[in-house]
């Protein structure tokens, strides 16, 4: 049962990746709960029920967008907000204050649902690169694309193209 599990998360980080593009929106399908991050190539799970990283404290760039994710996941889009970096901005660039972020993030889950699991993907040559793939209670799923820098001890959400 492990391996075919693992089996289907490496499987669909392959194929989150082949077809990844910024403007592209997969078609809504059953969508199983996702959580797991994949660096350098391997395909580590996270653990469900992971206690979010303090905002402020001493995290790694995984830690961060879990824990950010997480909060979405429990629609706490005050925790969510605050991994993101004072400056941080959406796709066409416009900054996110803390009540747009809430807008959008509502607006995405009043449409699609709430975030029901999540799996990660560093870029192997820029680690500030973040793939994300989302699923929703609606079976839809997408692809997000997030910046992140470091501030000190901590990593910071800076650009993201989706919520």
């Amino acid at each position: 049962m492990f391996r075919l599990r693992l089996l289907l998360l490496i499987l669909f980080a392959i194929i989150a990746l082949s077809g990844c593009s910024s403007t592209q929106l997969l078609t809504p399908t059953p969508a199983p709960t996702l959580t797991g991050s994949a660096t350098g190539g391997t395909l580590t799970p996270i653990p469900t029920g992971r206690a979010f990283v303090t905002p402020g404290g001493t995290d790694t760039i995984e830690a961060t967008i879990t824990s950010f994710y997480q909060a979405l996941e429990a629609q706490d889009y005050a925790l969510a907000y605050s991994y993101l970096d004072a400056n941080a901005t959406i796709a066409n660039g416009q900054k996110l204050t803390q009540q747009t972020f809430t807008q959008l993030a509502q607006s995405r889950d009043n449409q699609f649902g709430p975030v029901t699991g999540f799996a990660l993907l560093l870029n192997s040559s820029d680690h500030t690169q973040v793939i994300m793939t989302i699923a929703r209670k609606s079976g839809f799923r997408y692809h997000a694309h997030l910046r992140v820098k470091q501030k000190g001890d901590n990593w910071k959400i800076l650009t993201l193209d989706r919520i």
